[in-house]
């Protein structure tokens, strides 16, 4: 069972503000990314595949570069470096699931008909295209449903026309917790 796990950089995780961080399952990618490493380290049938995201390649910050050592000592964890010439569509069609942090290839993944766990709270979270766990034990889960379903494509044509039209008046402003952003 391989599932893919597509993370973003650090600040721009840090940078989502304290009312998302607030409602994402880990404080941050890097606890998320070694709870699921060392939950199923010893689970031989699961291989997970941590494909660094490609703007971190020149990123000398510690959080950053941690990531392609401190996986090595798992046998069912191979991280992929941001500057491999490896896929990201080609690792999601050979994938069963895929976890992503704030990830804009995450509604990518749940239109191609995958199985999506978002593990941070982000500005599609509500578009009902990923599951998105309260809990670890939800998220453990999902992770262990090997018949998990993906979502309904529906949320992702929402959200792939909010990307191409930037005059669609409903995009100009954000609600949360009665304050308007524009």
């Amino acid at each position: 069972h391989n599932i893919l796990i597509l993370n973003s950089s650090e600040d721009e995780f840090a940078a989502i503000g304290d009312e998302f961080r607030d409602k994402s399952l880990f404080s941050n990618q890097l606890e998320g990314i070694r709870y699921i490493a060392e939950h199923y380290k010893d689970r031989k049938d699961f291989h997970f595949y941590l494909k660094i995201h490609p703007n971190l390649k020149d990123i000398p910050y510690r959080y950053h570069t941690a990531l392609l050592k401190i996986f090595n000592n798992y046998d069912n964890f191979t991280v992929i470096p941001g500057n491999s010439p490896i896929s990201t569509y080609s690792l999601i069609d050979h994938s069963n699931k895929v976890i992503v942090f704030n990830s804009t290839t995450g509604p990518e993944a749940a239109y191609w008909g995958k199985p999506v766990i978002l593990l941070s709270y982000c500005y599609y979270s509500l578009l009902d295209i990923c599951y998105t766990p309260a809990n670890l034990e939800q998220l453990d889960e999902y992770i262990l449903n090997q018949f998990l379903p993906p979502k309904d494509k529906l949320g992702t044509l929402k959200f792939a026309y909010s990307r191409l039209n930037n005059e669609f008046d409903e995009l100009k402003y954000y609600k949360y917790d009665n304050i308007q952003v524009k």
